[in-house]
């Protein structure tokens, strides 16, 4: 499954409390069920209710983090934090650390710099719904995976070319150039033979993954055979 990045789909207030500690809180929404989202490129989403209800059972040590970095983590709920949904989305609630990066997010917080949260998530097969309603393409989730939540300055949508591929064919044609735009694992979409305006594009055409994960293992194969070559010129030297 490939991994997601929404935005809350409406700007959402979150309260940054200090403690009697000298600590401070953050909580908030950070999905707001039924909710649209913005124009995706053809297309809007929106996330049902109960849609984590499982991931929280089976993965539920969701991260907190900072503009998406796992390098600025605020928090995670095996240390503490709380992330839970209810009728209205995901609500969330940490203490955040004691550490630079921290103390920094929450002063831009306080001036109003970093104002939104984004989630990061992914669908299974079989996990959304695409209906044509007044024109326009709506993508509903009504199945998937919390990753993390994170407090971000700008929007981020991206969107994984597997996930658009569960659009029925009957609706993909209403989907937008910009769509492509968002594939999350071609760099250059022309160098890859991702060519819209070739008389001869497939639009139901994707990468094979299966020749980039060969690629891959005979690029890691090849770096092995240099290490241990270079191992034993070393250890014969």
């Amino acid at each position: 499954m490939k991994r997601e990045i929404r935005l809350a789909p409406r700007p959402q207030r979150f309260e940054l409390r200090k403690n009697q500690d000298g600590t401070r809180t953050l909580s908030g929404y950070a999905v707001i069920f039924n909710s649209l989202s913005s124009d995706l490129g053809g297309f809007r989403e929106k996330i049902s209710p109960g849609t984590f209800t499982q991931s929280l059972i089976d993965h539920p040590d969701v991260l907190i983090l900072n503009q998406h970095d796992a390098g600025q983590p605020l928090a995670r709920v095996s240390a503490g934090a709380v992330v839970r949904q209810d009728n209205k989305g995901v609500y969330f609630s940490c203490k955040l650390p004691d550490t630079t990066s921290a103390r920094d997010l929450a002063a831009l917080m306080d001036s109003g710099i970093v104002s939104q949260m984004s989630f990061g998530f992914s669908v299974p097969d079989g996990g959304d719904d695409w209906q044509l309603v007044d024109g326009m393409v709506i993508r509903t989730v009504n199945v998937a995976a919390l990753y993390e939540i994170s407090l971000v300055t700008e929007p981020a949508y991206e969107s994984s070319y597997a996930n658009l591929r569960s659009c029925p064919s009957a609706l993909r044609s209403k989907l937008t150039q910009r769509d492509q735009s968002h594939v999350d694992y071609v760099s250059d979409p022309e160098s890859e033979g991702y060519n819209p305006d070739d008389p001869d594009f497939d639009p139901d055409w994707a990468p094979d993954d299966s020749d980039q994960e060969e690629e891959q293992d005979s690029k890691r194969n090849d770096n092995l055979r240099v290490s241990m070559l270079f191992a034993h010129r070393f250890l014969t030297f």
